[in-house]
């Protein structure tokens, strides 16, 4: 089994798994390998915050980004 994950380390969603929440539960599904995964509350919370914050749109004024 893997050890811990560096609180450094950049976590990223890869492009081949989808998702979806159901009955209170992510579930996910690597596309490639087949392989599927369901995350209790906590991690279902955990991976929601991050796919929010991946798909956040920022409005960048050309002049205030100088």
């Amino acid at each position: 089994m893997p050890g811990p994950i560096s609180r450094h380390a950049a976590i990223r969603i890869r492009k081949d798994v989808v998702f979806r929440e159901l009955e209170g539960e992510m579930v996910l599904l690597n596309l490639a390998t087949g392989v599927y995964f369901g995350l209790d509350p906590v991690g279902t919370r955990i991976w929601t915050l991050k796919t929010l914050r991946d798909n956040e749109l920022v409005d960048v004024d050309d002049g205030s980004a100088r």
